[in-house]
């Protein structure tokens, strides 16, 4: 399926061939991962039956805090510490399962990330430790410093397309369940905005909309090009130029800076 972009203020338009962007409906996989930043405090949910697990994404697990009282062990090795809430048993009672908030201080690469996790009766969980301010500027400068704008905005792009976001971006994203359609900003179609997608360190804001035509419709970027998508717009690129009825659409806004 070709893919349709256009960098606004340049006479340039380019078809981007992504063969294995999978088509998007209403359907959505639910994950269990969830991602903390350092230095806040972050509430999270963990299994009080299986083997929970922490990453360091950038690099190992030096330590962990926590209190052992809250029956609760950690096991770290490299770049993971897994996470158990013990279970009482005595053979002759039910199992009694943890269901106490317990706090976590992971130190991953030098940076501390505190946990409050409330134990439940879920499957495992993987919590992901994101890279630092600094962290994420210097690795978005090592993959993007080399690149002219355009190139930044392409590989940026393909990225979100694809479903391959380095934890280094920033990602704001809406559960289809809440998202908010508007009808008149787009002519005979309404849009809902999907995510928006920040890279610190190169001045760009990637928001993905889902736009659903009332009935079969020609896309154009022209379509987009109003202060509703952005105020300082460089890129537009769609999934497809025809929109079907009553299907969604992608359309990816990459603006300067905030959108």
């Amino acid at each position: 399926m070709s893919k349709h972009k256009r960098f606004v203020g340049h006479a340039v338009r380019c078809a981007l061939c992504v063969a294995s962007v999978l088509a998007l409906g209403v359907s959505q996989t639910v994950s269990a991962d969830v991602t903390v930043s350092p230095e806040t405090v972050t509430a999270v949910e963990m299994s009080n039956t299986d083997v929970n697990r922490i990453v360091c994404s950038n690099g190992v697990v030096n330590d962990a805090f926590f209190s052992q009282e809250k029956g609760v062990t950690v096991t770290n090795n490299g770049s993971s510490a897994f996470v158990k809430f013990l279970i009482q048993r005595d053979g002759v009672n039910p199992d009694i399962y943890a269901s106490v908030q317990a706090e976590f201080y992971i130190v991953c690469d030098g940076a501390v990330y505190t946990l409050m996790a409330t134990p439940k009766k879920i499957g495992a969980q993987t919590i992901w430790l994101a890279p630092g301010a600094k962290e994420r500027i210097d690795r978005n400068l090592a993959e993007y410093g080399p690149q002219v704008e355009e190139d930044r905005a392409v590989s940026l792009t393909l990225a979100v397309m694809q479903d391959q976001i380095p934890d280094s971006y920033r990602v704001s994203q809406t559960g289809y369940e809440d998202m908010m359609w508007y009808e008149n900003v787009v002519p005979d179609a309404k849009v809902a905005k999907r995510r928006d997608v920040r890279v610190a360190g190169i001045g760009f804001t990637l928001t993905e909309y889902w736009i659903q035509p009332n009935d079969d419709l020609q896309l154009d970027e022209g379509m987009l090009l109003n202060e509703w998508f952005g105020n300082a717009i460089f890129a537009i690129t769609f999934d497809s130029l025809i929109g079907k009825a009553n299907r969604i659409s992608r359309a990816f806004v990459v603006n300067r800076g905030s959108p």
